[in-house]
């Protein structure tokens, strides 16, 4: 996914979706067991981060959690039904 995809989406979808929770996934499951520890991303900064994406469409914040979640591989729909 492009990050200007990526970007509207943020931009259209709530805070409580399953776009937002894959994304919540990606960054705390996959990237935790990758980096073993290293560069850990707390709960309290993510949500600080989501919310400034998704509630103030802040674009610098869209980009630290693209880069994180490692959304450049993501592909159209991925996430939708993904964790349930």
């Amino acid at each position: 996914m492009e990050f200007n995809a990526f970007l509207e989406k943020c931009q259209s979808e709530p805070t409580v979706s399953d776009f937002e929770s894959y994304l919540a996934y990606c960054i705390f499951e996959k990237k935790s067991a990758e980096t073993s520890g290293k560069d850990k991303v707390t709960v309290e900064m993510y949500s600080f981060v989501r919310d400034q994406a998704f509630e103030r469409r802040d674009e610098q914040a869209a980009r630290l959690l693209y880069d994180l979640a490692g959304v450049s591989s993501w592909k159209e729909g991925e996430w939708e039904g993904a964790l349930r």
